[in-house]
Parts: C-alpha cells; sequence; structure tokens
C-alpha cells in the first residue's frame, strides 16, 4: 500500500526534475506543443485542405502558442518581443525541413496523417537545438 510520504516524495522529485531539467521541460512542453500543432494539422486535413497549406497553417498557429510556453515553461525566458525575430526564423527553416519530410513519406505511398505524425520526431530534435543554442542562447 502506498504511503503518504512516499507519494509526497514522488511529487517533490518530480518538481525537482522539472525544476533542474531543461531537457525534460522542452520534452512536456513539447508534448503540448506537438498535440496543439498536430491536432491543428489533423483538423485542417479533415476538413479538406491541401497538407502544404495545413501544414503551414498549423505551423503559424503553433509557433505563436510554442513561443509563450517555450519562452515561460522551457526555458525561464521574460517574454520578450526581441528575440521573436529569431524565434521565427527557426520555425520557417523547421517548416521548410517538415515538409520536405512530409513530401518524402507522401512519395513512399503513407498518408498524410501519418506523413505529419513522422516528421514530428525530426523536426522535434532540430527545434530544440535551434531554440537552445540561438533563440534563447
Amino acid at each position: 500500500m502506498l504511503k503518504l510520504g512516499m507519494v509526497q516524495n514522488s511529487v517533490t522529485n518530480l518538481y525537482e526534475l522539472w525544476q533542474d531539467s531543461q531537457v525534460l521541460r522542452f520534452i512536456l512542453v513539447g508534448v503540448l506543443n506537438t498535440a496543439f500543432g498536430y491536432g491543428l494539422y489533423v483538423l485542417l486535413i479533415w476538413i479538406g485542405i491541401h497538407y502544404t497549406l495545413a501544414v503551414f497553417l498549423s505551423t503559424v498557429m503553433g509557433v505563436l502558442f510554442n513561443y509563450f510556453t517555450s519562452s515561460y515553461l522551457t526555458f525561464r525566458e521574460n517574454i520578450s518581443f526581441s528575440i521573436l525575430p529569431r524565434f521565427i526564423f527557426s520555425y520557417i527553416f523547421v517548416y521548410l525541413i517538415n515538409i520536405t519530410i512530409v513530401k518524402i513519406v507522401l512519395c513512399l505511398g503513407i498518408n498524410a496523417y501519418v506523413a505529419g505524425f513522422i516528421a514530428i520526431f525530426p523536426v522535434v530534435v532540430i527545434t530544440f537545438y535551434l531554440q537552445k543554442k540561438w533563440v534563447f542562447q
């Protein structure tokens, strides 16, 4: 049987890990951001929008959402519009990579839903690197 002290220690350990680990915060905030972006992408595909426009629109809306969550939760930065251009440029680069991956996967005969999902993984790694080393340096 779980004791209250064990639960409190587990919660405390998770909180300390959250506080100490930028990578963990990036991953958890990334899950939230990815759910937002991919959910929007799926909605746009479902209503009949071409995948290139769906990726574009979900990226633009996702960038705005991501800027606030990444600034505040992941990198512990105050919201500063002076770094917003770098943040946006990083997402333009990520968009080009994303659309390239989706196109390649579509050429393999895989549908647009799965293609968008497959693109998430390399895009996440590239996004973290750009944000850590260039945007929120």
